[in-house]
């Protein structure tokens, strides 16, 4: 990807590897509660996670506590048959307030981040990232044509300056 840096200067930043993705993966997963089902790093490095940047990884997190969470309340409402809609409604935002200052959490489980894939998508296309690839190496390679072009620093060896001065 790129972005405009200090300066105006464009950076590449490129999207994470597998092992970053890990490492992204863990870091927005630290607090949650996991089931024993849920390997991080199995999810890092499934092929779904190609592309994805470090924002995508996070919605993906995101998206699986959510879908935690909606399961928890399907759950309690299993059985419960609201004569209208906004009983139902009712019922749904009880139900919301008493998960919000319940301290046991749901865990989020395997089948959650399946459904936070079938939600979530790369942010970045494949054409975008043959794109931004291009992009690099010719930023690469314009950079190392301007540090050719630099003009050497003055010596700083003893009698430079005389020499140089001799010249003039």
């Amino acid at each position: 990807m790129l972005r405009p840096g200090r300066l105006d200067k464009l950076v590449y930043v490129d999207l994470p590897s597998p092992p970053a993705r890990a490492e992204i993966i863990r870091t927005h997963a630290a607090k949650l509660k996991l089931a024993a089902d849920v390997n991080l790093d199995a999810i890092a490095y499934d092929r779904r996670c190609d592309r994805f940047s470090g924002a995508d990884i996070a919605a993906l997190v995101r998206e699986a506590g959510t879908a935690a969470l909606r399961r928890l309340l399907q759950a309690r409402m299993a059985g419960v048959e609201a004569s209208n809609a906004s009983d139902r409604a009712r019922l749904v935002e009880h139900n919301l307030l008493s998960l919000s200052g319940n301290a046991e959490a749901p865990d989020i489980t395997r089948a959650d981040f399946e459904t936070a894939f079938a939600k979530v998508f790369p942010s970045v296309s494949a054409t975008d990232l043959k794109r931004y690839r291009s992009m690099q190496f010719k930023l690469r390679a314009r950079a190392s044509h301007l540090q050719d072009d630099e003009p050497e620093a003055p010596s700083s060896a003893p009698g430079a300056t005389a020499a140089a001065a001799a010249a003039a």
